[in-house]
């Protein structure tokens, strides 16, 4: 009997629902379990049963509501999650020194994210130790 693999578990998480909903279904059609979240704190609460192992996040926000706050706290809980950042600006240099300040480096992709690099990008990502 042939052993299947498991697919990656990939939460996606961005404010707008159209964005995180077709990364989501891109990321499901290219072999991943992927879940699509529009708020920040419905990812952290599923991740408690449900561990992803790649985070895709939009980095924007506010304070306590951005995508680096949110990668940092489930970083906490998750600490083998990968984490990759989208933004069309640079986010808060506040929020970036304090993540760094706490030991944390993210990967980051610049918007417009087309949907013909998401497979290639994301599938290279999750592949990376």
């Amino acid at each position: 009997m042939e052993k299947t693999q498991a697919r990656p578990r990939v939460f996606v998480v961005d404010d707008d629902k159209a964005t995180a909903a077709s990364l989501a279904l891109i990321l499901c059609l290219e072999g991943f379990e992927a879940t699509y979240f529009t708020e920040p704190g419905e990812a952290l609460s599923s991740a408690s049963s449900q561990t992803p192992q790649l985070l895709i996040s939009s980095a924007g926000g506010t304070q306590d509501d951005s995508g680096i706050e949110l990668a940092t706290r489930l970083r906490e809980s998750c600490p083998d999650c990968k984490v990759l950042l989208y933004s069309d600006k640079v986010p808060t240099p506040g929020l970036v020194d304090a993540a760094r300040t706490a030991g944390h480096q993210f990967d980051t992709l610049a918007k417009p994210v087309l949907s013909a690099m998401v497979p290639q990008t994301f599938q290279s990502f999750a592949r990376r130790a």
